[in-house]
């Protein structure tokens, strides 16, 4: 059902292919012709392979090639390969891919896919250049380093930044889902992480890792969509894995649900807070509340909520403090002795849930001034 032959393979890494005439330097190696033609197995017959291939025996051409030839001949069938460390999917984006491509006079369109806090926020650098605008005028700072190379970077990605970043900085302006502001953001045309998305829709092949393929997994898990639809990454029925064997610690990391006190403070801090001598946003919008005791609802419910994640906070630091430890497995002979901290973990989502709906129930009525929509 495939014209993906053995003797492509074999054209490619036998010690007289292609390899060894247009690659200087090419040493043939039988470990890679193997792994190649079982990795080209795998995607003949529907199959999953698992291969361990010693140190320098040029693994990543040997899962590239036969990765390569099947995007040629079904396009419709999009493969991801999925590496251990940003740094690995980096060299395989900007330098095996493209030496692949130039060896074998080919290619199909491909896409690096990273987390979305790698990418940077334009709107979130211009609110810092304009809370800074000393530093963001100054070359030599930081901030102003970052505002010269945003406005040349086809990437925005942080790791394409040509000096180093304090990640206090990066996380004032790297691109996050509770503060994007989607098409009603004057960046929308220009940002960083949706065009990687959009470019992502039209490759054959994905360069991602491991943990974003998690990620997905886990969003796929939640939101009970399977491979054929669009996710965290988009569709796709061919994974190659590589490192696989530092997956076990990664899977378990993302299917861990984490909690955070200081996040959720963070986001309804947004709401509460003043802001250099000027009213709390919630102060600001309620003028155009739909009901004028709504702000006031709202405020009663940030503070039941902000108390609630107190106890719970005070609660899980006794508990870690006792088992030494920053995890907890809740297995299901241990709820009897956990009915606190479940007690206190429902209070925190039911205020939460309430409060969600109070501020669908401000901004409902769409007379919200654009200035206040982007402070939220």
């Amino acid at each position: 059902n495939t014209s993906l032959e053995t003797n492509d393979i074999y054209r490619v890494f036998d010690a007289d292919g292609v390899l060894s005439k247009r690659f200087m330097g090419y040493e043939y190696r039988d470990g890679q012709l193997e792994m190649a033609l079982l990795v080209m197995r795998a995607y003949r017959e529907d199959a999953i392979a698992a291969i361990e291939a010693g140190t320098g025996i040029g693994k990543s051409f040997a899962y590239l090639v036969p990765a390569l030839f099947w995007a040629l001949e079904h396009p419709e069938d999009r493969t991801v390969v999925a590496t251990s460390t940003i740094n690995l999917q980096k060299q395989l984006y900007d330098k095996d891919i493209v030496q692949l491509f130039a060896l074998l006079e080919t290619s199909c369109p491909v896409a690096l896919v990273m987390g979305r806090s790698n990418y940077l926020c334009l709107h979130r650098l211009e609110e810092r250049a304009d809370e800074m605008p000393l530093l963001a005028h100054d070359p030599l700072s930081e901030l102003g380093s970052l505002v010269a190379w945003s406005i040349g970077t086809e990437t925005g990605l942080r790791t394409d930044f040509p000096g180093k970043l304090r990640g206090e900085l990066w996380s004032e302006v790297c691109s996050d889902a509770d503060l994007c502001l989607g098409y009603r953001c004057s960046y929308a045309r220009d940002c960083f992480f949706m065009k990687s998305r959009k470019k992502a829709a039209e490759a054959r092949l994905l360069i991602s890792n491991h943990h974003l393929l998690f990620t997905d997994a886990r969003s796929r898990m939640i939101d009970e969509l399977d491979y054929g639809d669009e996710a965290v990454l988009p569709s796709f029925h061919r994974l190659i894995i590589d490192e696989a064997h530092n997956i076990e610690k990664n899977a378990t990391d993302y299917f861990t649900t984490t909690y955070s006190g200081y996040d959720v403070m963070r986001s309804i801090g947004r709401l509460s807070h003043q802001r250099r001598g000027s009213k709390a946003l919630v102060e600001d919008l309620a003028p155009y509340a739909p009901d004028p005791a709504l702000p006031g609802e709202i405020l009663g419910v940030i503070s039941l909520l902000g108390e609630s994640i107190g106890y719970v906070d005070t609660y899980l630091v006794g508990l870690m403090q006792k088992i030494k430890s920053m995890s907890l497995l809740i297995q299901p002979q241990m709820k009897p002795q956990l009915g606190d901290f479940i007690r206190l973990a429902k209070a925190v989502v039911e205020y939460a849930g309430q409060l969600g709906l109070l501020v669908n129930r401000l901004l409902e009525d769409g007379k919200i001034p654009e200035e206040l929509e982007h402070r939220g």
